[in-house]
């Protein structure tokens, strides 16, 4: 980062945790004409990208922790016969959810993969 790189570098987190271009300036003190000229700046928008991959990237590893507990539930639920029709079918529906959304997950990850790969041995 450049000059002032600490005010940069919290401007960053700033917008980086959802707070809008004033709200940011007022945060780290500067006016609002900078604060729309370092939003366009390159290494400032490489810095909130980096920091909300590092958040999305915690939320995953929790989502990731508490799935098998969550799906455990899931499945004590919809295979409890004194359940209700209402629980039962609720617990199906998000087991289908979360299985469609892992298997879409999947597919993506294998398209861009091969789509980094023609990329790289210059088949683009």
């Amino acid at each position: 980062m450049a000059h002032n790189g600490g005010k940069r570098r919290l401007f960053a987190a700033h917008l980086a945790t959802g707070k809008t271009i004033p709200e940011a300036a007022a945060l780290v003190g500067i006016s609002e004409r900078t604060a729309w000229r370092w939003a366009r700046a390159p290494d400032i928008m490489a810095e909130t990208r980096r920091l909300q991959d590092e958040a999305l990237g915690l939320v995953c590893a929790r989502l990731r922790d508490g799935a098998t507990a969550a799906l455990g539930w899931l499945e004590t639920v919809g295979a409890d016969p004194t359940a209700t029709h209402a629980a039962r079918v609720s617990a199906a529906r998000a087991w289908l959810d979360a299985t469609l959304g892992y298997c879409e997950h999947v597919e993506l990850e294998a398209r861009i993969a091969a789509l980094e790969r023609r990329l790289t041995n210059g088949n683009g």
